[in-house]
């Protein structure tokens, strides 16, 4: 029996699929390049930057290919002229939708250096200047007292004049503002490695001498405040916690 016409129809309808296959190749290949193109930025996750300063620095041109982008060029961009900004998180969302999630540092400091205000986030990074100290207090900044500062950068940590500094004072800083004081201390002075003090609710200067043993010493000074609220709530003065294993107090005034 013959199945040579079998076989050429089974043939031709396997170049057909074949053909179909391709075709339907190239119509969803060319669909993805006509289609998924950028029309919409969305910037999330930003408190202290400004979305358009945001979205201007980026520089993302709408109708560009949502896989065309280059992420890391974009983060470094929108970091290098907008100070608060961490990190940036881009997420693609299908077909057209560009999404910047933003991470910011928080201001927590101000402080002068050289002739400038500076704000200041946690790890002593440079996040604004200003002339003046007036909007600082509204604003919830605690003023920081520093050693000498060889640079201040926006957007850099600062550079000290020794090289072993900057651990060295955030290792304080980060002591001091993760204790249970921290919301209510008003000022923090640590210029001098050996004398480290800061301002209690503008009641009690706590001094701590140098930062050996820093953690202990805090302990002890939350102590010794919680005991003088409930014993002496109307007077002020000087915590002495220079030691590790105890504290003093000595009175200069009262307060209404």
């Amino acid at each position: 029996m013959n199945k040579t016409p079998e076989i050429n129809a089974m043939r031709r309808k396997e170049r057909l699929i074949r053909v179909l296959f391709v075709l339907a190749t190239l119509v969803l290949v060319a669909s993805f390049l006509a289609f998924c193109r950028i029309k919409t930025v969305t910037v999330d996750g930003n408190v202290y930057t400004k979305t358009e300063d945001i979205l201007s620095s980026a520089s993302i041109k709408i109708k560009s290919h949502i896989y065309s982008i280059d992420k890391d060029a974009i983060e470094a961009k929108i970091k290098s002229t907008n100070p608060y900004v961490t990190s940036v998180l881009i997420r693609r969302k299908f077909p057209a939708t560009l999404r910047l999630i933003i991470t910011e540092d928080k201001p927590l400091f101000y402080s002068l250096i050289g002739e400038s205000f500076y704000v200041i986030s946690y790890d002593l990074r440079v996040l604004e200047t200003a002339e003046t100290p007036n909007e600082f207090s509204s604003r919830g900044l605690t003023p920081l007292i520093l050693p000498e500062v060889k640079k201040a950068e926006l957007g850099k940590k600062l550079v000290f004049a020794s090289d072993s500094d900057y651990e060295k004072n955030t290792a304080i800083i980060h002591a001091v503002m993760s204790s249970s004081m921290a919301e209510n201390i008003t000022s923090v002075d640590i210029s001098s490695r050996f004398n480290i003090n800061i301002m209690y609710k503008s009641k009690y200067t706590v001094v701590f001498g140098n930062a050996e043993g820093m953690e202990k010493k805090l302990s002890f000074c939350i102590k010794t405040i919680k005991y003088l609220e409930e014993t002496m709530p109307g007077v002020s003065g000087v915590i002495h916690a220079e030691k590790t294993d105890e504290t003093s107090f000595e009175i200069t005034g009262t307060v209404g």
